[in-house]
């Protein structure tokens, strides 16, 4: 497999003000073999406008449109899975923006190692752009289930969109993403559980805005459905469930 296909997979409400840099950090990428699968979640401004001008320019950008469902990040997710071709996934959002040699280093680090998951460098911006700390991808083994609760430790968070998945690692275990805040963890914990071999990557940044009032994380409807503490409850309790059914 000399240049495996990557989808990426990137969920879009209401992100005028951003979009276009992300998109052009995606589609200009050194590593040119990509899906953009775009889900539009019924954006009220230009957002839309937007994807289908890039769609038109590049036919490896393909727009989906859905009622709004919020902004609720993990409809986009689930619906990106079911029509991603690529041999390999990954997960933007679209606030957010990587650096232009992202995926060559990634997708040679999978291939060099045989990984499942690849994970990245992340720089965490504050809302002017600045970097307020860098966090490195440190997870590297080649027995995740012996290694879990290190591998757990050395991620610092788990963030889908600092990650490259392995397509058969996705789809023969049947990950998609739970419709509660902290999605992004549980689905980290599946996948490492279903993980042979995990690598990482040092000098491949992922660029995380982390205070962008116009993001799914802030618009009222994710907001309220962050503010359920039934939620986080439920994420939580789910998550031990899942480790303690596992690792018992």
């Amino acid at each position: 497999m000399d240049s495996p296909k990557i989808s990426t997979i990137i969920p879009v409400y209401n992100v005028e003000r951003y979009l276009t840099h992300s998109l052009d950090s995606i589609a200009n990428q050194t590593y040119k073999n990509l899906e953009i699968i775009c889900i539009d979640d019924g954006s009220s401004d230009n957002s839309r406008t937007i994807l289908e001008e890039y769609a038109k320019k590049d036919s490896r950008i393909n727009v989906i449109k859905q009622e709004n469902t919020g902004g609720l990040g993990y409809y986009a997710r689930n619906a990106g899975l079911k029509i991603a071709k690529g041999d390999y996934l990954s997960f933007a959002d679209p606030d957010d923006y990587i650096d232009l040699d992202f995926y060559e280093k990634l997708i040679a680090a999978a291939l060099k190692t045989k990984a499942d998951i690849v994970c990245a460098a992340t720089r965490w911006l504050d809302v002017q752009g600045k970097v307020t700390r860098i966090t490195l991808g440190t997870a590297d083994s080649d027995n995740v289930k012996k290694d879990f609760a290190k591998i757990l430790s050395s991620l610092q968070h788990g963030a889908v969109w600092n990650k490259l998945y392995a397509r058969d690692l996705i789809f023969k275990n049947n990950l998609y993403f739970h419709g509660y805040c902290g999605e992004d963890n549980f689905f980290t914990i599946s996948a490492l559980y279903h993980c042979n071999k995990i690598s990482s990557v040092k000098d491949a940044y992922y660029n995380y805005r982390q205070s962008n009032p116009l993001s799914a994380g802030n618009n009222p409807a994710q907001k309220a459905a962050n503010e359920r503490i039934e939620g986080v409850f439920f994420v939580a309790q789910e998550t031990l469930d899942f480790i303690g059914a596992k690792f018992a």
